[in-house]
């Protein structure tokens, strides 16, 4: 996925929408796994995002770049993430 960009201000948030394009070759392989957590009611997602911008730092323009490693639950019943742990690659 990726952005067209824009500014989020000193302790903001923002949100993107995105669209999950799973790989069908991968997904056979683990399908017994795939249909019991469909079962559970809960899937379990392994994601890694790497982000890039600029930080405005009164007339400075800092580059940054980081990579954050996520694993997320999301409830199957009502499309809802559960649980999400996050943490910076080095």
């Amino acid at each position: 996925m990726t952005s067209d960009g824009g500014h989020i201000r000193a302790r903001g948030s923002s949100y993107l929408n995105s669209t999950l394009c799973l790989d069908g070759v991968e997904i056979l392989s683990d399908v017994i796994f795939l249909l019991e957590d469909l079962a559970k009611g809960s899937i379990t997602f392994d994601t890694e995002s790497m982000i890039s911008g600029k930080l405005g730092l009164f007339f400075f323009a800092l580059p940054l770049k980081t990579k954050i490693s996520c694993e997320v639950i999301v409830n199957t019943r009502n499309q809802t993430i559960t649980h999400q742990s996050c943490y910076p690659e080095v």
